[in-house]
């Protein structure tokens, strides 16, 4: 994820979801 987009150097899909993924199953459940 941030080590592909660092290596790119463009915010890809994979970054996206590499990175953000993993922080919103993180989230409490009910979250809005």
């Amino acid at each position: 994820g941030i080590i592909r987009y660092k290596h790119i150097g463009v915010l890809t899909p994979d970054a996206i979801n590499d990175e953000l993924l993993p922080a919103i199953a993180a989230l409490p459940k009910g979250t809005p």
